[in-house]
């Protein structure tokens, strides 16, 4: 890989989180877009002469990213830190009672299962193995822990519960194409469609939470008061006019 591409590779998560920062959101990409900007970053240097020959290459796969149980078993153990400590980072900042529940769930479910993973692989005797998907994953959540420190309490709460989506919407994916295929222990597999299926009840739980959010966000911009017309303050705070010259010498 030349260092044109990892500083291609370095750079992606990092922009990602600066401009989510700024809109106020938790922009978490995949966890294959890292390869992904690496191959279109390696083919802009090959020269705009050649582009008709490349669309009649047929489409590459999808780069590996799991090579055994492992490495699919540390993926598992690496989401559910990332909900752990992204949930403490926002417990005590979030302002909405349904975010505050939903972050106290996710500590304690993934609490859970991390412990329930553990216990697995100590029975296998399997030691987990890192591999460049955790490690992308375990950036993006410290990147993100990074970004709901720096939000205004207004801002905290959506940009959280959107954070859990994405990042969980990322897992389900990588649970269907990359350790499900890989994993072929009953065991380890019966963990993997586990982890699967609370995943989804997971999304299905921050998906009534962002819409509860927007709600409570809508009545209260419908209940505001509007904003005064122009002059309507400076003109309520003036002193009356003196009447004019002769006015008030009836009596």
């Amino acid at each position: 890989m030349t260092k044109r591409v990892r500083f291609s590779l370095a750079l992606l998560p990092a922009a990602t989180f600066a401009l989510a920062v700024a809109c106020g959101k938790s922009q978490r990409p995949t966890f294959d877009s890292a390869e992904q900007a690496a191959q279109e970053d390696g083919a802009a240097g090959e020269g705009a002469n050649d582009g008709a020959a490349r669309d009649e290459e047929p489409p590459q796969e999808r780069p590996k990213q799991i090579e055994n149980e492992a490495q699919a078993m540390k993926v598992l153990l690496v989401a559910a830190t990332n909900q752990i400590a992204e949930g403490e980072a926002v417990r005590s900042r979030v302002t909405n009672d349904h975010a505050r529940a939903l972050a106290e769930k996710m500590i304690s479910d993934h609490t859970a299962s991390k412990a329930r993973v553990e216990a697995l692989l100590e029975k296998k005797d399997i030691r987990p193995q890192s591999s460049r998907m955790s490690d992308f994953m375990s950036f993006l959540s410290r990147s993100a822990v990074m970004q709901y420190r720096s939000l205004n309490d207004d801002m905290i709460d959506g940009s959280y519960v959107s954070g859990v989506i994405r990042s969980l919407d990322n897992l389900r994916r990588a649970i269907d194409e990359d350790l499900t295929p890989i994993v072929v222990d009953e065991d380890l597999a019966a963990e993997v469609a586990l982890t699967k299926k609370e995943v989804a009840d997971h999304v299905i739980e921050a998906r009534e939470v962002e819409t509860a959010i927007n709600a409570s966000k809508n009545e209260r911009d419908a209940g505001a008061p509007p904003p005064p017309e122009g002059g309507a303050e400076e003109d309520a705070g003036a002193p009356p006019a003196e009447p004019a010259e002769g006015e008030g010498d009836a009596g």
